[in-house]
């Protein structure tokens, strides 16, 4: 009897080990599960805002690019009256630009972006439609020299550091002379 005594209380010892150990693993996996699943919810959330970084940031150069190609025409072309055409864009163009800005603020984490984006805005909204469309022809091109210098410049730093920002392993060169961003303003 002794044996048989001893033999159940060693099966319900086993049996309390057993159910004991199965716990401990259990709770064990959890833990790893839900670390995993924190782990890939976090990689989504990051790849989530490096795709809307990525679309805003190349959104915000091809506004830049629109902006940029409607102040050329508005000071290059000839006649005052296709100058005055090109420049019916211009608010609609500042106004999508400016939203776009406001925007960066929200995601970009660069103050290089940030910087850059704000210098070019200024340097637009700066410019002056009816010194453009009345002025003579030398102050319209030193306007226009003027505008290119800053918004070429501001357009590569933010193209740069949007670059930078994204992981991309070799950022664009900042160009040391101003170049047109439009390459056919007539």
């Amino acid at each position: 009897m002794d044996a048989v005594i001893a033999g159940l209380v060693g099966s319900f010892g086993g049996v309390i080990v057993g159910a004991f150990a199965q716990a401990v693993h259990a709770n064990r996996q959890r833990r790893w599960q839900v670390a995993d699943l924190d782990r890939a919810e976090a990689k989504d959330r990051k790849n989530r805002l490096w795709e809307d970084r990525r679309a805003l940031y190349a959104g915000t150069l091809t506004a830049m690019d629109e902006l940029v190609e409607v102040i050329n025409r508005s000071l290059v072309l000839e006649s005052a009256e296709a100058r005055s055409e090109a420049m019916d864009a211009l608010p609609d163009r500042l106004h999508g630009l400016s939203r776009r800005v406001s925007e960066l603020r929200m995601v970009s984490e660069s103050d290089r972006v940030m910087g850059a984006a704000v210098t070019f805005l200024r340097a637009a909204t700066d410019y002056s439609p009816t010194a453009a469309l009345n002025g003579p022809g030398t102050s319209r091109l030193a306007m226009w020299a003027e505008i290119q210098a800053t918004t070429t410049n501001a357009f590569h730093v933010f193209h740069s550091a949007a670059r930078q920002e994204l992981g991309f392993a070799v950022p664009l060169p900042t160009p040391s002379s101003p170049q047109s961003n439009s390459a056919n303003v007539s």
